[in-house]
């Protein structure tokens, strides 16, 4: 009797998830309707696992939105109204002209001019005696990524980082894709 009752609450407790992972809804795997909701550490991550990337890393961190250099430093704008929030990540060793970051907007009609003002105010030769040649910048809903390397280091990781985050956030295409090599000789 008791494998009698162990084996129909074993087959009730199957059908009841198999009824929880299954609401009929079009979903994406963050849960909700459309658009990636997952945080942006996670959207980092996810497109280093898509991308690897050889270089010494630190973690996914938060930028300052009130804060007039990271700002330019990171995100190349002169004002963080718009945006929710942004995420940075770069190389920890000085030498290496590397820098992903991704940014949420608050108002996704405003994502591809933020992206815009991005690409064009970012400077690629923030760093000192080293310049990330490559750039390309992505956006999708209200989602951002920019990613700059030194070409030396790796030279599509640009564009493979840009279409890392487009297969993490789930676009076919991205609303915006602007990219260039090479944008301030003579710095």
């Amino acid at each position: 009797m008791k494998k009698v009752i162990v084996m129909s609450l074993t087959l009730l407790m199957m059908f009841a998830l198999a009824a929880c992972g299954s609401n009929g809804s079009n979903q994406d795997s963050s849960g909700t309707e459309g658009g990636y909701s997952g945080s942006l550490p996670d959207l980092i991550n996810s497109i280093y696992e898509k991308k690897p990337i050889d270089l010494t890393l630190g973690e996914p961190t938060e930028i300052n939105l009130t804060d007039a250099y990271e700002l330019k430093h990171y995100l190349g704008l002169e004002d963080g109204s718009k945006l929710k929030e942004a995420y940075f990540s770069e190389s920890m060793i000085g030498s290496h002209a590397y820098s992903l970051v991704v940014a949420r907007v608050n108002d996704p009609a405003d994502t591809a001019a933020v992206a815009q003002t991005m690409f064009d105010g970012i400077n690629q030769a923030k760093w000192v005696c080293v310049m990330a040649d490559s750039l390309a910048v992505g956006a999708y809903d209200d989602l951002i990524v920019l990613a700059m390397i030194n070409s030396e280091l790796d030279a599509t990781a640009h564009i493979d980082l840009r279409d890392a985050f487009a297969s993490v956030v789930g676009a076919d295409t991205l609303d915006v894709s602007l990219d260039r090599v090479n944008p301030n000789e003579g710095i």
